[in-house]
């Protein structure tokens, strides 16, 4: 339960903000241990940050990392964005070997990523970027 103080936004954003960052992180790990398993790769680390420019990355040493931004996502794109992250451990790019892997996992990715631009749409309306 959230209860929402009596006073403008801005002076709680922080807060809720700290709040939703905590959440992502933990939800995230916990779907990256869960996909990491089901698609057999290994991560050399799982990061949650700040930034606005990209939902998730993998860096060429296996690191795989999302935007926190990623809790206002329905749970289907969470997945969809963590299993991405994850296929580059197998294939450093986005070439058909990739999008199969990923299809492997997740056969209805496409509808699933259709979704990330109008979110991102709405993170930019609200002010989240």
């Amino acid at each position: 339960v959230l209860t929402i103080p009596d006073s403008p936004f801005a002076q709680w954003r922080g807060d809720l903000e700290t709040l939703l960052q905590a959440e992502a992180e933990r939800l995230l790990k916990e779907r990256a241990a869960y996909f990491s398993v089901r698609m057999g790769v290994i991560p050399s680390r799982v990061r949650v940050g700040r930034a606005n420019a990209y939902w998730g990355t993998c860096t060429g040493k296996n690191s795989v990392n999302f935007t926190w931004k990623l809790i206002f996502a329905p749970a289907d794109v969470i997945d969809y964005v963590v299993v991405h992250e994850l296929a580059h451990i197998r294939e450093h790019n986005h070439s058909p070997r990739f999008w199969a892997i990923v299809e492997s996992v997740l056969p209805d990715w496409k509808q699933r990523r259709k979704k990330l631009k109008p979110l991102q749409q709405k993170l930019v309306a609200e002010a989240w970027e």
